[in-house]
């Protein structure tokens, strides 16, 4: 049985980190940089404190008239959100980023160490190859049914 565990999809080097106290110009800098859509913020421990991404920086801090030099991360940022494991298996993945409008979420692999950012839509493109990889060859099987008559015409 193939596995369809979280880590089997991150993105190398998919994810960076910001301390709250840095600037967001300086996060927005890092993020531009990197094409991140979020970055993961630890506190000084290394402990995850938030994430902050493009719309955190787009509506907490630009459309209030914040100023990006002068405004830290820490007060802008998703402070405590939502994290998965890596060994988790992708369709919980999913589901959790559906039903908290979460487009990236923090990975773990150990207790203390994030190894990146699960992005929305890495995990659509991956459930849409397996649906692909085990409907297409049904759907294309020649006479077996109404659905190949339907796709073999």
């Amino acid at each position: 049985r193939k596995t369809n565990q979280v880590h089997e999809i991150l993105r190398k080097n998919s994810f960076g980190t910001i301390n709250p106290d840095y600037m967001v110009r300086r996060a927005a800098k890092t993020m531009s940089r990197s094409k991140f859509g979020a970055l993961t913020v630890l506190d000084h421990t290394g402990k995850l404190a938030g994430i902050v991404s493009e719309s955190d920086i787009v509506w907490r801090c630009l459309a209030k008239g914040m100023n990006t030099g002068h405004t830290q991360v820490g007060d802008i940022m998703t402070p405590n959100p939502y994290f998965i494991d890596a060994k988790e298996d992708i369709t919980v993945a999913l589901a959790t980023m559906l039903e908290h409008n979460i487009r990236h979420m923090p990975v773990q692999c150990t207790q203390r160490n994030f190894c990146g950012m699960l992005v929305i839509s890495d995990v659509v493109k991956h459930i849409k190859k397996e649906v692909e990889a085990q409907l297409l060859p049904m759907l294309f099987a020649r006479d077996k049914g109404p659905l190949a008559q339907i796709f073999t015409h």
